[in-house]
C-alpha cells in the first residue's frame, strides 16, 4: 500500500478551497455511512495518478442508498489522488441494468468504471459463466468485503442464539427471518451448516418496521447498518461472516456469537470496480493502482473499520478469483432458498 504523506506545502488559499470542498461533501449519516474529509490539502506528486480526463464511477443504485453514500467518499479521495478527479453517476434502475448499458456504451475508454456488487446477480443481469468478464464486465480490483448479522428487537424473547436454537428445534420452520438477497443467502448458509430450520421471506417494508410489527422474529442486515444510530433498539444474535467486528459491536450486543464460536463457515460478499470487458491490461492496471492508493487513505481505512468493513484490496487476478468463488456459493445457496419458496430471478436457478 502506498504511503500517504501527512503534510504537504501548499498555498493557504488552496488549502482553504480544498477544505471548503471537503466540507460540502460531508454527508449526514442516514443508514450508517458518512463522508470523510481527508487530511492534507493535496497529495504528493508521487501519489497522484495521471488520467486524461475525469474518472467516472457508475453506481447501480440511487445516490441515497447505502452504496451511493459510501461512494461519495471516492469523490473526495479522487480530488486528492487522481489528476482529473472523480465523479459519480447514479443510475435510477436499482438492479444495475442502466449502469451496465452506460458502461457498455462508453466502451473501453479507460476512464469509465462501475461499482460491482454480488446482490446485483439477483436481477438476472449477470450470466453464470465463470470467466474474466464476470457479469459482462472486466474486474479492475476488489475494494472491500461486507458481512451480515442476524438481529432481533431488544424486546424480543429471542435474546441469544440459544433462544433461537431452542425455538427452531422445538417448532421447526417457525423462526421467521426477514432479509434480501445477500442477507438471506448468508442466513441460509449458516442454517444449512447448523442444521437449523428458518422460515425465510423478503419484507415489503423496511426491516425495522417488519420486526416492530411482529411480522418476523429476526432480520438479516449489513454490519454497517446494524452499527448505525437508527438500530439502537436492536441486538445482534450472530455474525454471519468471518470479518472481525469492531469492539463497539460487542459493547452493543455482548452475547453476539460469531462463526468461530458457533462452528460454521461464515460468508462475506465482495464489492469491486468493474470496467468494459474490452479494456486494455494497461488501463485496468492503472485504475487498479489508483483505487489501491485511494482506499489506503488512513482516515478512510479508519472509517471503514469502524463500520465493520475492512479495507480489502485485491488486484485484477486475485479479485476475479475471489468473486468467482463467492459466485459459485451464491448459486448453490440461492437455489436452496428457491426451494424454500424464496424466489430470485437468477437465470441459473431452478426455482419452482
Amino acid at each position: 500500500m502506498m504511503r500517504i504523506p501527512e503534510k504537504t506545502h501548499v498555498r493557504q488559499s488552496s488549502r482553504r478551497s480544498f477544505r471548503k470542498a471537503c466540507s460540502k461533501a460531508v454527508a449526514t449519516v442516514v443508514v450508517g455511512f458518512s463522508t470523510i474529509a481527508v487530511g492534507g490539502a493535496f497529495a504528493a506528486k508521487s501519489d497522484v495518478h495521471q488520467f486524461e480526463r475525469t474518472v467516472e464511477v457508475l453506481l447501480p443504485v440511487p445516490a441515497d442508498k447505502d452504496l451511493g453514500q459510501w461512494a461519495q467518499n471516492f469523490v473526495v479521495l479522487g480530488k486528492r489522488y487522481l489528476s482529473k478527479g472523480l465523479k459519480l453517476a447514479n443510475e435510477p434502475d436499482s438492479n444495475g441494468k442502466d449502469a451496465w448499458r452506460k458502461l457498455s456504451k462508453a466502451g473501453p475508454d479507460g476512464h469509465t468504471t462501475m461499482f460491482g456488487a454480488t446482490y446485483i446477480w439477483e436481477s438476472g443481469l449477470f450470466d453464470a459463466k465463470l470467466s474474466d468478464t464476470v457479469g459482462g464486465s472486466r474486474i479492475a480490483c476488489l475494494i472491500t468485503e461486507i458481512q451480515y448479522v442476524l438481529i432481533a428487537r431488544k424486546s424480543s424473547p429471542l435474546k441469544t442464539w440459544q433462544d433461537v436454537l431452542v425455538k427452531a428445534r422445538q417448532s421447526p420452520d417457525t423462526v421467521r427471518v426477514a432479509g434480501r438477497f445477500e442477507g438471506l443467502v448468508a442466513a441460509y448458509n449458516m442454517a444449512s451448516q447448523m442444521n437449523v430450520d428458518f422460515k425465510y421471506f423478503k419484507p415489503e417494508k423496511g426491516f425495522k418496521r417488519t420486526l416492530r410489527n411482529n411480522h418476523a422474529d429476526l432480520a438479516v442486515v449489513e454490519t454497517f447498518r446494524y452499527l448505525a444510530p437508527q438500530y439502537k433498539n436492536f441486538r445482534a444474535i450472530a455474525v454471519l461472516g468471518s470479518i472481525p467486528m469492531p469492539d463497539r459491536a460487542f459493547t452493543k450486543s455482548p452475547d453476539m456469537m460469531t462463526p468461530s464460536t458457533l462452528g460454521f463457515k461464515g460468508m462475506t460478499f465482495p464489492r469491486w470496480i468493474a470496467m468494459h470487458p474490452d479494456t486494455s491490461d494497461a488501463d485496468v492496471e492503472r485504475m487498479s493502482e489508483a483505487f489501491r492508493t485511494m482506499i489506503g487513505n488512513r482516515r478512510y481505512v479508519q472509517m471503514m473499520e469502524n463500520f465493520g468493513m475492512p479495507t480489502v484490496f485485491k488486484p485484477h487476478g486475485e479479485a476475479r478469483e475471489a468473486i468467482e468463488s463467492v459466485q459459485e456459493s451464491l448459486h448453490w445457496l440461492a437455489a436452496g432458498l428457491a426451494r424454500e419458496d424464496i424466489r430470485f430471478n437468477m437465470r441459473t436457478m431452478s426455482a419452482r
